[in-house]
């Protein structure tokens, strides 16, 4: 009687392999949603925090959710700091989430800012700065034709306006440019510290963005309004807030 060979033929051998490379096929892209997801929600929790840090600034800055420009509106009293921070909202947000001490200007932060860089967030920016993911509503910082934003306790709709989000920094709307280098206390060049449109917030979650609204809650979205692929809107086409601002609110 012969005996029974334990040993895989090449043909079962192969099989083996094909199995495990389908299931690996199956299982990865799965992993990859669920790490997405993680990320999203890490970033989601930044936003949270730093709404905390927007409303704390508004308590202590006469109601103004953040530093008007340009410096000769009445809105802006920043304009002693000297650097390229002085009507920068992150940097001043910043402050409420980490110490200062020690901090001369925004060479010296080196990448602690951690809560305004996105997890998912690839982009590498020089060490001796705090990448930055997020960018404000550009209505809630400019002053336009002398019209300035309102204090955020005389504004209604807080619940359902768009504060903060994401920028297009994965480039998925082609807007991403100007926010290739990023960093907190910059908002020129490639560092744009506003968003001009709604294009330009990025689906940069299992095409989802996270939106900060500023009653300082934070949500994860597919569509917000006027999102890709509708005409995209400007949040800086008229000479008023409200009417510019109406752009960023939800029905």
């Amino acid at each position: 009687m012969s005996k029974i060979s334990k040993r895989f033929t090449l043909i079962e051998l192969l099989i083996v392999i094909a199995i495990i490379a389908i299931l690996a096929s199956m299982l990865l892209p799965a992993l990859s949603r669920s790490r997405e997801v993680a990320r999203g929600s890490a970033c989601i929790n930044n936003q949270k925090q730093l709404g905390l840090c927007a409303n704390q600034y508004a308590a202590d800055n006469n109601g103004f959710i953040s530093p008007v420009i340009p410096s000769s509106s009445p809105a802006c009293i920043h304009t002693t700091i000297s650097g390229y921070y002085g009507n920068c909202w992150d940097y001043h947000w910043g402050k409420y989430a980490y110490s200062t001490n020690g901090i001369g200007d925004i060479w010296s932060l080196r990448g602690r800012w951690k809560l305004f860089r996105c997890p998912s967030d690839p982009v590498k920016v020089d060490a001796r700065y705090s990448r930055r993911s997020y960018a404000i509503i550009v209505p809630w910082m400019v002053s336009i034709y002398g019209n300035v934003p309102p204090k955020i306790s005389s504004y209604r709709k807080t619940s359902s306006t768009y504060l903060l989000a994401e920028t297009d920094y994965s480039k998925k709307a082609g807007g991403g440019e100007r926010f290739e280098e990023s960093y907190v206390g910059y908002c020129y060049n490639k560092s744009y510290g506003w968003l001009t449109g709604s294009s330009e917030i990025g689906r940069n979650h299992v095409e989802s963005a996270n939106i900060l609204f500023a009653d300082g809650h934070a949500k994860s979205k597919k569509r917000w309004k006027y999102s890709p692929p509708e005409s995209a809107r400007s949040y800086t086409g008229n000479n008023r807030f409200e009417n510019n601002i109406l752009n960023a609110v939800e029905e």
